[in-house]
Parts: structure tokens; sequence; C-alpha cells
């Protein structure tokens, strides 16, 4: 064997012993870090408490819950506290007078009358005169018709009134719906009366009224009106 050969055998056996010393050191530290390790010491004190956490994202609505089954019926309560006695209603009182083909000529005068009892004083009558009405025979002429009570116009608020002029000679019939209300007048019996006359500033015409038709009155007794 040559010496070069020799060498190497030489260096190959010095690297395995080597490897075997230092394999068996790793082993000896390893079983002393578990056995170091596997010794218990004391407990030690208790750590801090941590940070409270964030809130967390809102839930989603819940879907509606199905209606319950109906409770029983409960007992009556007692009743309640007497009420107010209110005040006295007013009753509606009305009347109608009506007439058939009166064809009355008159031109200055009452036409017609209808009878009414008034119940109470502060209360107002509500009138109305349906019929038809005309001026004929005259050119630029006017006649009116009013209301009276008792033969006195009203005069709270106003007159109750219409008037028909024409500037031509005609001889038209018109239908007429004559109404209003008035205050001021006491209770008890009141004449309601239609009448004719002269417009301010004119003189007496030829007036007709209730030319073959009917003619009414009507009358209401109504409580004041609302402020």
């Amino acid at each position: 064997m040559d010496r070069q050969h020799l060498l190497q055998i030489l260096a190959l056996s010095y690297l395995l012993f080597f490897q075997a010393v230092i394999g068996t050191g790793e082993l000896n530290e390893v079983e002393s870090r578990k056995k170091f390790c596997s010794t218990q010491g004391p407990p030690g004190p208790a750590g801090r408490d941590g940070l409270p956490g964030r809130d967390g994202a809102l839930g989603r609505d819940g879907l509606p819950g199905r209606d319950g089954a109906p409770g029983p019926k409960g007992e009556v309560g007692p009743p309640g506290p007497a009420g107010i006695k209110g005040e006295p209603g007013t009753q509606r009182r009305w009347k109608q007078c009506f007439w058939n083909h009166i064809n009355s000529e008159t031109d200055n005068g009452r036409v017609l009358e209808c009878p009414f009892t008034k119940a109470t004083p502060n209360t107002y009558l509500r009138v109305v005169y349906m019929g038809n009405i005309r001026v004929a025979g005259c050119k630029h002429c006017c006649m009116r018709w009013f209301f009276t009570f008792n033969d006195i116009e009203c005069r709270a608020p106003a007159a109750i009134d219409a008037v028909v002029y024409q500037n031509l000679d005609l001889n038209i019939h018109r239908s007429a719906n004559i109404e209003g209300y008035c205050t001021g007048i006491a209770k008890g019996l009141v004449r309601v009366g239609l009448h004719v006359g002269q417009c301010h500033g004119y003189g007496i015409f030829n007036a007709y009224t209730g030319w073959n038709s009917v003619s009414r009155i009507i009358i209401e007794e109504i409580e004041p009106p609302v402020a």
C-alpha cells in the first residue's frame, strides 16, 4: 500500500471518529435540556386583566314574529263619572205657506202674508219667497219686492228685497227667489209678509206677482250666527 492511499484511510477514520464524538455530545445536551425543563418550579404571579375589546358590528333586524293567540276577554270595568250637563239644544222650527195661482196685480202694498210664532227673542228668522214677479207696460221702470215683519221691514242686519228694472216695454214673468235673515224680532206671533212697491228714485208701475204657478213663503227660526 502506498503512502497516499494510507493517508486517505487515516483521514476518513479521523472524520468518522469526530462525528461520533460530536453526536454523543449533542445527545447528552438534549437529554440535559429535557431533564431541566421537566423540573416544575413554583407558579408565578397572576397576570393583569387585558384591555376591553372593541364593540362588534350591529346585527341585522330579525324577522317579524307571528301574531300571538288572542287573550281572554277582560272583566267589565267600573262605570265612569257622570258627565257635565249640557245646555238645552235649539229645536229646529220652520213653517211653509203656499198659494196656487195668486195672479196678484197689486202694485203697492202687501201681496202675501204667513203667520209664524217665534219661540225666543234672540233667534233669527230665515225667510224665503219662491214664485215669479213681473213689471210691464213701461220703459225705464223699476219695482221692488220686499219682506216685512208685522208690517215693518227688517232693520237688522238689513232689508230683505229684490228689484226688477227694465228699459224696454216687456211682459216677462221672471222666476224669483228672495231670501234673507232677520233678527231683533220679539218672540210671539210674527206676521211675515211679502210686499211690492216703488224702487228708490222711481214711481209706481204695473207689477204682477205669482202668475200661473205656485207661490210659497218659507220661515225658519234658527240660532244666531257664529262670530
